[in-house]
């Protein structure tokens, strides 16, 4: 197929490497050159064999044997490619020029740096190789230089590093590049991804477990700092599975460190004292895996250095978009939280315990990576961080690798014109280059790229500018009466094509939300690191969008399900009781199964549609085959929920007779079984009087119970919180069996609760996960399958009260539930006495409850304001009452 161009054996031919070695003629047919790398002919097997690899050298005494009487002629520096004389001094070597194999056409954003980070090479062999185009530019604050190349040179990229490798693929331990952090370099390489991000930490409600008053960073790194005691027996462990996996050993130490506090909160079994189905120093959840290895082995480390590898891929298919170190702290809060839906990077902890927990994690890596034991230097930079929990953003100081030095896009205020340069914001030459790495990715149009190329602009200072003088392009402003040269700034209202690409890469690319899409890009923060990232590619861009669309279509149609059937809801509980509906309902269906089904949808939201649809049918056989299969279709809670009197007139259908009536007739002994149902649900519903439970459950001198939060103190009859005393009285109200053995006990446990109740029990209450607090649980099936309103004058005795710091009534802002079981009228207006389960002096140490007297009380008041200690520390405020039966109040 190809010319073969190689001289036979034996060949006289000239050699192409005749005029290099001076000779002239051909070689005499005894002795034909020898070229080392040529395919070489063997005559005991008649046929060409391999050459030697290309850029070997072969042996000195083969090539003397087959070149008598030549090598004196032959200046080997003066041969290309084949030999050199070496000398022997290897320190005087000069360094070669690796021959290039690829090649990059820069682009603005380019530099030195980044261009190392992209292809995985070398800083000095990329400067060789490409040694006459590398400049240095002034910064844009004028201070300093980056060593970069102009735009569309091509480049040289050095043998065997040719291929960029994407940001989601790299091992999370790789050191990060000078565009991604400050100058930082106090971790260990191990840890060096921990440099990348700062998170704002722990909440102030994980900070109460050491008494520390406040959250934050600092907060994590001194209870990081508590458990290091607790860490050091297992570091050899934690660093040799965190080696093995490309984790970085202070992260799985900080996790043991805030799962059981490095081990402290493990009991004798393995399991978790507060999560009996957290299994071992890292708690494996014993439902979603079965526990390997003993609580403190290798063997556990590494099953859950696993289950962390295996949320990094989910979120790494989730969100390319995002960092490395972003990607590592979302594998965090799936690690706690699980696979339930992340709404971007600033909602990432929403799935958390606490609503904290990626962050705090993070945070306790960071302190833990800057001490000796992890092989650290010392404290790590805070280095600015794109804020994803905060209010607001400050601009951030420049990094040393910063492409820009001011901000780009929408001021953090409603400024004026004039006082833009306050800020600094928006600088031309930034705005330029955000607008073509925009332009590149597919998020800013041609058109408006080059459009608001041509932004007004307004130099620095205007003080001595007249008014008409603050128009002009976008190049540096020089005709001003002063001497003082002038930086041209951007109008934001000249950038709006810019400023929304912007929030679409926020929102659709990094999958911000809320504050964090702000159409503004800060020096040093996330979103300009994300913007320039080498795995930032408008395929990237365009795969993040689509996703971000197909969710934002599915999200859609999930709210208008939930529009439609809160429409529905709301056309059910606001329909008119009169005989035209009515009738329209009795009749449309042709069939006693049909009435049944179209009121058992009344039956909740609209009883007295009901109790008047019952009456209008009259005492006819119709009127009880209707209520037998309503009775039949409606589940015990459902019919519990409904008000007595729609009961009753269930009830009173039935004559005497027909109760104690027996037969064999299967249809007839059905109907007396759904009839005697109904009279105990009657029964159960009429004694379904919190109040006075509430007050037995208080006088019960058996229960001495202490304030405490743990499963184990509970299960055990010593310990009791505010939400499980509430959840023991509503029991007792819908369980005879649970009222008798709270009384013989003086408590009822978990498992019992989850047993007798049919309202709040574990099962009920799944449905409200996303709230973090069992109290927010219960207020919220209130909310949907019972009575709950905000006003403190809808408030009765035997209702379920809410309270909670702050004068906002969110259901979110509850902290605390009661029961009233007397209201009273005073000069000052309405007083609320109730009964709960409170400190009693009980005092939080370690992350635990200790000492403090008995729990359940009666004794406080809900003033008429609202408030309860009032003027305290702990002054709390009404948010919600609610019931579980749903009527008007």
């Amino acid at each position: 197929m190809f010319e073969d161009k190689t001289p036979s054996p034996g060949s006289t031919q000239p050699h192409p490497l005749d005029a290099s070695l001076g000779l002239t003629g051909a070689l005499p047919e005894s002795q034909p050159f020898f070229d080392p790398f040529a395919p070489q002919w063997d005559d005991e097997v008649n046929q060409r064999v391999r050459p030697r690899p290309k850029g070997s050298v072969p042996p000195f005494k083969s090539m003397y044997k087959n070149m008598p009487g030549m090598i004196s002629k032959i200046d080997l520096n003066k041969v290309p490619g084949l030999l050199r004389i070496r000398d022997r001094d290897k320190s005087k070597e000069k360094p070669k020029k690796a021959p290039p194999v690829a090649s990059h056409t820069t682009v603005p954003g380019d530099t030195l740096a980044s261009l190392v980070s992209k292809y995985k090479v070398s800083e000095d062999a990329l400067r060789q190789a490409n040694a006459d185009k590398v400049k240095k530019f002034k910064r844009n604050n004028g201070q300093g230089h980056l060593e970069g190349f102009d735009v569309g040179v091509e480049l040289a990229i050095p043998s065997g590093e040719a291929t960029p490798v994407k940001a989601t693929t790299a091992p999370v331990t790789e050191a990060p590049s000078e565009t991604q952090v400050e100058k930082g370099g106090m971790a260990s390489t191990e840890n060096m991804i921990l440099e990348e991000l700062v998170t704002t930490g722990a909440s102030s409600d994980t900070a109460k477990e050491d008494k520390i008053k406040e959250g934050g960073a600092s907060a994590s790194a001194k209870m990081a700092e508590n458990d290091l005691k607790r860490v050091k027996p297992h570091l050899t462990k934690l660093t040799a599975v965190a080696k093995k996996h490309g984790l970085p050993p202070a992260l799985l130490a900080a996790l043991a460190s805030r799962e059981t506090r490095a081990g402290k909160f493990v009991n004798d079994e393995g399991y978790g004292t507060y999560d009996p189905n957290g299994y071992g120093l890292l708690q494996v959840d014993k439902n979603a895996h079965t526990p390997e290895g003993e609580p403190f082995s290798e063997e556990h480390i590494e099953q859950a250095a696993g289950i962390l590898l295996g949320m990094l891929e989910v979120i790494k298919r989730e969100f390319p978009q995002w960092t490395r170190a972003e990607q590592l702290r979302g594998a965090i809060a799936r690690y706690n939280g699980g696979l339930r839906k992340i709404n971007g990077l600033a909602a990432v902890d929403n799935i958390t315990t606490k609503k904290d927990y990626s962050a705090d994690v993070w945070a306790r890596a960071r302190h833990y990576a800057g001490l000796e034991e992890f092989g650290g230097k010392g404290e790590l930079p805070e280095i600015p961080t794109q804020a994803t929990t905060i209010e607001e953003k400050e601009a951030a100081p420049e990094a040393d690798t910063s492409l820009i030095c001011s901000s780009v896009g929408r001021p953090s205020g409603n400024l004026k014109k004039e006082e833009l340069h306050r800020e600094r914001i928006n600088y031309a030459d930034d705005v330029m280059l955000i607008q073509d790495r925009l332009l590149e990715l597919g998020l800013l149009s041609r058109a408006d790229h080059s459009s608001e190329r041509n932004a007004m602009v307004i130099p620095e200072s205007t003080k001595s500018i007249k008014p008409e003088e603050l128009f002009g392009t976008a190049e540096p402003v020089e005709k001003v009466k002063s001497d003082t040269q002038y930086r041209a700034q951007m109008a934001p209202e000249h950038l709006v094509a810019t400023i929304k690409a912007i929030e679409v890469f926020q929102r659709e690319v990094r999958g911000l939300s809320g504050k964090g899409v702000d159409g503004r890009i800060d020096p040093g923060q996330n979103t300009i690191k994300a913007l320039m990232s080498s795995s930032m590619t408008a395929e990237a861009v365009q795969s993040a969008r689509s996703t971000y669309a197909a969710r934002k279509v599915e999200a859609e149609k999930k709210a208008e399900e939930v529009a439609a059937e809160k429409a529905r809801i709301d056309a059910i509980r606001n329909e008119p009781v009169t005989e035209e509906n009515i009738d329209r309902i009795i009749r449309s269906p042709r069939s006693t199964e049909g009435v049944a089904a179209y009121l058992s949808e009344y039956l909740v939201y609209n009883p007295k549609f009901v109790q008047k649809a019952l009456e209008r049918l009259g005492g006819g056989g119709a009127k009880k085959e209707v209520i037998i299969n309503l009775l039949s279709i409606s589940s015990d809670s459902t019919l519990m929920r409904c008000d007595i009197e729609v009961l009753e007139t269930m009830k009173n259908a039935f004559n005497k007779a027909f109760l104690n009536y027996s037969s064999v007739v299967y249809s007839v002994r059905e109907e007396q079984r759904q009839v005697e149902r109904l009279i105990k649900l009657l029964e159960r519903t009429k004694s379904l009087n919190l109040k006075d439970l509430a007050i037995e459950a208080v006088d019960n001198q058996k229960d001495q119970r202490k304030y405490r939060w743990n499963w184990e103190d509970k299960n055990a009859g010593t310990g009791v919180d505010c939400s499980h005393f509430i959840k023991e009285v509503v029991a007792t109200a819908e369980s005879e069996e649970a009222r008798r053995l709270k009384q013989d006990k003086g408590y009822l446990t978990p498992e019992e609760i989850n047993t007798y109740s049919k309202s709040f029990n574990d099962k009920n209450l799944k449905e409200f996960e996303d709230e973090e607090r069992g109290t927010r649980r219960m207020a919220r099936y209130l909310e949907k399958y019972g009575y709950y309103s905000t006003s403190l004058e809808d408030v009765k005795e035997g209702d379920i009260v809410f309270i909670g710091p702050g004068k906002e009534k969110s259901i979110g802002s509850i902290g605390h539930i009661v029961i009233i079981i007397e209201i009273r009228d005073t000069k000052d207006g309405k007083e609320y006495q109730f009964a709960d389960a409170g400190m009693q002096e009980a005092k939080y140490v370690d992350g635990s409850y200790s000492g403090g007297g008995r729990s359940v009380r009666g004794i406080n008041i809900l003033d008429s304001e609202g408030i309860v200690w009032k003027g305290s520390k702990v002054e709390r405020h009404f948010k919600g009452t609610g019931n579980l039966k749903r009527e008007t109040k």
